[in-house]
């Protein structure tokens, strides 16, 4: 995805698929994940279709109750997984718990995600993952990552997860925010619904950057050496 203009997907000497990288992989990924479960296809034939209008299901009274669900997704690229859970919405908020008018590289910030679980999960966790303007993954975590644990999810609810980062110095520009819910554990799951780049911000400047991100750096002046009078100042000395 950071490289090519194109991509192409071959399995066993036949194209798949060919097109752009990001929707390339995605449905790759999507694939991979109906591998991992022989009889997704039995229990949900609908799997791969985009769930963006799944929301319309929720009963609207419940939902207007909690006033921190989220429900709103900017954007989806593309979305895939087996349709157990979906992203409601993904929500971007300052340190003050408003949406941030201006947001600069190393600030504090809440990425708050939504989701709704259409059947029963037995290990819910839910993710981020940030991306460049090229698409690179800078950085993400999830809820097993962290190890807080989230409770067995049944049909029909919903759980809203804040996660509160300190964004890292990184250089100015555009970035974004993908989020995911899936059922396992960070070494072994089965992605229930992940939308690619939902929410974009742009990091504005407060530190110089070189390269991708500023490290963290102390520095320390150990030893300054005596003055020496080299050759020529010796000499003009003795005469």
């Amino acid at each position: 995805k950071n490289l090519c203009d194109s991509a192409l997907w071959l399995e066993q000497g036949t194209i798949k698929d060919h097109g752009a990288p990001d929707q390339v992989v995605a449905r790759y990924l999507a694939a991979l994940t109906l591998r991992r479960d022989p009889y997704l296809s039995e229990k949900n034939p609908n799997v791969l279709k985009s769930t963006a209008n799944s929301a319309d299901a929720l009963n609207s009274a419940d939902v207007l109750m909690m006033d921190f669900v989220v429900r709103t997704l900017p954007n989806a690229d593309d979305r895939w997984g087996n349709g157990d859970a979906t992203v409601l919405g993904i929500q971007l908020l300052d340190e003050a718990g408003r949406d941030p008018e201006n947001l600069y590289h190393g600030a504090m910030l809440t990425v708050r995600v939504s989701v709704r679980f259409n059947r029963s999960v037995a290990q819910p966790i839910i993710g981020i993952i940030m991306r460049n303007r090229l698409g690179e993954e800078i950085s993400g975590t999830n809820t097993s990552v962290e190890n807080f644990e989230l409770p067995m999810a049944k049909a029909d609810q919903i759980y809203t997860v804040d996660f509160h980062l300190q964004l890292p110095v990184l250089q100015p520009g555009n970035y974004c925010f993908t989020p995911a819910v899936s059922n396992g554990t960070h070494l072994d799951f089965v992605v229930c619904d992940l939308v690619e780049n939902a929410m974009s911000l742009t990091l504005k400047e407060r530190e110089t950057v070189y390269g991708y991100m500023k490290m963290s750096c102390r520095i320390e002046l150990k030893h300054v050496t005596s003055s020496i009078p080299g050759p020529a100042e010796k000499e003009i000395g003795g005469s």
